[in-house]
């Protein structure tokens, strides 16, 4: 079976994470009885997953941009997988390309899902317009794949409900992240990172780049909070300063308000850093708005750090029981839930034990990468 994988908008955060772990466990054997042609962004790392069945197409750059999109999904891609000679197509940015044979569309844009006002409220007008048009696209072409797999049952639920697609159409398909082969950070000694921990209090970790629906803007008036409180309570960032000017906007009036030793940010840390950087917290916070599909929730577990996040569909989805829920949109709320969490030194012990249970009933990336394909060759097979 030939089968063409359109990857092209996969370029980076999450959305590249997926497509390298999946043609990457293509290449090593998840789709050994297969011949792959990889439509993929130029220079975001594909290049090097070439293997003897998996052929690597980088897409000419300027087909990213969202006004040559509409040419680029509907007459480009198109086009290109006609040349490919493709038996099935898997379209893994959201979107279904035309194309006279099967087609499996990987679903992972949670905006279209979550249209409610805090999600969308701090959206610049830009980015706004850029992810209605997104959204308008998907909808207009989503009804048109013969499959489209979704990571999470919360998103199976709500593209039901927000695009009216039937239960059948859609296949949930779990995620999968990849980690380190050594055990959690419990009980190993040191860390780059000890000279951050408070040597009495709580010291929580945000791992994340600066996007609006992560609302690390929150943090200002939790950290006001902390301060008239006299709490002993430290929050790590891991930003970029150049990220976006909210980035910046974020970090200065955390400095011009003397928050900063409150709210501290470290910068970037790269992935072979970051269980130095789990050994160093006590808990790890994150106050989004919507997901997709987190891996920091993850990573989290896996390294028995307790998770504080939001309390919301898609994180009781990933966690379930083995995190702390708070409103996100409510400093007050978010305050209460680590001081009642860290009170309760049985309640940690259940995150912690519960977490690492959770991850590890989850599946590798080869296993979800041959989900994908078992769904392909169905689709295949029924013509």
């Amino acid at each position: 079976m030939r089968i063409c994988v359109n990857a092209m908008a996969l370029r980076a955060a999450g959305g590249r994470s997926v497509g390298l772990n999946f043609l990457r466990a293509c290449a090593e054997g998840a789709a050994s009885h297969h011949t792959i042609d990889a439509l993929v962004p130029s220079g975001a790392g594909y290049e090097a997953l070439a293997s003897e069945n998996l052929r690597i197409h980088p897409v000419p750059p300027w087909l990213n941009r969202i006004w040559f999109r509409p040419y680029a999904d509907k007459i480009w891609i198109p086009a290109k997988v006609r040349e490919l000679e493709a038996d099935v197509l898997f379209s893994m940015g959201n979107i279904a390309t035309p194309f006279d044979g099967p087609q499996l569309v990987l679903f992972h844009l949670p905006y279209a899902i979550y249209p409610d006002r805090h999600s969308w409220g701090k959206i610049g007008w830009k980015d706004r317009l850029i992810l209605n048009l997104m959204i308008a696209n998907v909808s207009h072409t989503i009804g048109g794949a013969s499959k489209v797999a979704v990571q999470t049952e919360t998103a199976k639920r709500r593209l039901m409900q927000q695009f009216g697609l039937p239960s059948q159409q859609l296949e949930v398909i779990p995620n999968a992240i990849s980690l380190p082969s050594e055990a959690g950070v419990e009980g190993q000694c040191g860390s780059e990172f000890d000279y951050l921990r408070l040597t009495e209090g709580r010291t929580l970790l945000c791992l994340s780049r600066y996007y609006t629906h992560k609302n690390l803007e929150v943090f200002l008036p939790l950290a006001r909070l902390i301060r008239e409180q006299r709490l002993s309570i430290r929050i790590l960032l891991t930003l970029g300063a150049e990220e976006m000017p909210a980035c910046r906007q974020l970090l200065n009036q955390l400095a011009a308000e003397q928050l900063d030793e409150i709210v501290v940010n470290i910068g970037p840390v790269n992935m072979q850093r970051v269980p130095a950087l789990y050994r160093a917290v006590d808990g790890m916070i994150l106050p989004t708005l919507l997901e997709s599909f987190s891996g920091t929730y993850i990573e989290a577990m896996y390294y028995g750090v307790p998770v504080l996040t939001s309390d919301r569909d898609f994180a009781r989805d990933v966690c379930a029981d083995n995190a702390s829920y708070f409103d996100p949109v409510d400093p007050q709320s978010i305050l209460a839930t680590i001081e009642q969490l860290f009170s309760d030194s049985e309640r940690l012990e259940r995150c912690r034990t519960g977490g690492r249970a959770r991850v590890a009933s989850m599946p590798s990336w080869p296993q979800v990468a041959e989900c994908y394909i078992s769904q392909l060759e169905k689709l295949h097979e029924a013509g």
